[in-house]
């Protein structure tokens, strides 16, 4: 009888293929970041690739804004990688703001849009597959699931009554599609919404559930809920909800369910700026005072938390700065400062 790493190898052999494997240790999962460092920090340093990820909640909550933005994080990657890979989004809403986009950092010129026109769930789910399988696409976002119609209800009359909507064909899609991701190197985002639990009974967050069935959720890596936060003005302070000139408003994220990284950062949240868009280095600013790269009160240094040294200027004098909103401009003024706090935040952010 063979023993076991016999049979592995025999597997492997047989398949031609790295199916199966011992011994390895330390796995750390290749990501897609977000802009805002909060983000990054709930998910040690952004969204998992080549696997299924949900984002859900209310309307107007921030789940397609912040889709857009790991879009622009994506192309940006991809250049990087030199492997040909692009973005695709799949805008079943045919909402797609592309000065928006332009905003956020998506290249909207480099950007693969399907716009589908009275094509069924299940017709969508194919034509998601066969682009995975080109080979060429990194990511796709499906915006979104709550708005496909299946086949069955496409067939069916108005007053003929469907059950079960796209939960069949969803269940098929997401088990050939977390395969499928993994062999072709494809992260999906799959955008859906909330919907009352059960007939009849007011909206209740206690009380909620996602379009799509059990198997789709079973299959996603992360799922993502998002909620709008505060309204604030252009000075950064929260108004209330019902001012008419909002300058932006607060994004929360709540981590429901997470595979790739521990769960011990579940709630976060960003700002957006309506005029440019998310305001990183003022999330920046919030994690590294949290985790000590800058330090102070009133009066702020940067400090390199391995050695504890401070950082210097160019004439070899502690660089000291009174109070946030002169930090944040301290740091858009100074690009090279700038991306050094960065690279010592992520090595925080990613638990290296």
């Amino acid at each position: 009888m063979a023993d076991l790493d016999t049979l592995f190898a025999d597997f492997n052999k047989q398949y031609k293929a790295k199916i199966a494997c011992k011994g390895i240790s330390d796995v750390k999962y290749p990501r897609i970041p977000f802009t805002s460092p909060r983000a990054n920090y709930m998910l040690y340093g952004g969204i998992p690739r080549n696997r299924m990820i949900e984002f859900f909640g209310d309307y107007s909550c921030g789940k397609t804004t912040t889709a857009l933005d790991l879009i622009g994080n994506a192309q940006k990657l991809f250049e990087l990688e030199e492997q040909g890979q692009k973005c695709v989004f799949v805008d079943a809403e045919h909402t797609l703001d592309y000065d928006w986009a332009k905003k956020l950092g998506v290249d909207v010129e480099e950007l693969y849009v399907l716009d589908p026109e009275g094509q069924s769930a299940e017709q969508i789910f194919e034509m998601i597959l066969e682009m995975v399988k080109t080979g060429k696409v990194g990511l796709i976002v499906l915006d979104s699931l709550a708005n496909l119609v299946s086949q069955q209800e496409c067939d069916k009359t108005m007053e003929e009554r469907t059950v079960g909507g796209i939960s069949a064909s969803l269940t098929i899609f997401a088990r050939k599609m977390a395969d499928v991701l993994k062999q072709y190197k494809c992260t999906f985002i799959g955008i859906n919404q909330i919907r009352c639990a059960g007939v009849g009974q007011a909206m209740s967050y206690a009380l909620y559930d996602t379009p799509g069935g059990k198997s789709w959720k079973l299959n996603c890596s992360v799922r993502l809920e998002f909620k709008q936060g505060d309204l604030f003005d252009e000075h950064g302070k929260s108004i209330p909800k019902n001012s008419e000139n909002p300058f932006g408003n607060e994004i929360k994220m709540h981590i429901k369910k997470t595979k790739v990284c521990k769960p011990n950062r579940r709630v976060g949240t960003y700002n957006l700026w309506y005029d440019k868009g998310i305001d990183k280095i003022s999330d920046l600013f919030d994690i590294a005072q949290k985790e000590g790269i800058i330090q102070g009160k009133g009066w702020y240094t940067f400090v390199d938390v391995e050695t504890g040294e401070v950082l210097m200027d160019e004439n070899d004098k502690e660089i000291k700065i009174n109070g946030k909103e002169a930090v944040i401009q301290f740091l858009s003024d100074n690009e090279i400062i700038l991306q050094e706090i960065e690279q010592k935040l992520n090595k925080v952010i990613e638990g290296i």
